[in-house]
């Protein structure tokens, strides 16, 4: 029982990963668009979070892997925001950061 539901948690994650991934490069509304993105962001950081808290307290270097990783997307929106980007490579950072992350959560 509690693995099947354990599945259905990733699959949801998942989901919301391709669907945010695809939803960025299809939505042409600016203020959506900025909406997904930060939605994005959001969800990389709650995937590193519950990275960080299902690994044993002896795993350190893949907990600060799974934070690092976690933070790719914030740092891609630093950088839009301070050095102004162009917004493709934004998206780029925020969907590798969000793949990156849920791949290091199945593993």
């Amino acid at each position: 029982m509690a693995l099947g539901v354990l599945a259905i948690f990733f699959y949801v994650i998942i989901a919301l990963v391709v669907l945010g991934s695809l939803g960025i490069f299809v939505i042409k509304n600016p203020l959506l668009q900025k909406i997904l993105i930060l939605f994005m962001v959001i969800l990389s950081i709650t995937i590193g979070i519950i990275n960080f808290t299902s690994l044993p307290s002896n795993f350190i270097l893949k907990k600060i892997i799974a934070v690092l990783i976690s933070l790719i997307p914030v740092g891609g929106l630093v950088l839009a925001y301070y050095k102004k980007i162009n917004p493709l490579i934004l998206k780029i950072i925020i969907i590798l950061g969000n793949i990156l992350g849920s791949l290091f959560l199945m593993i």
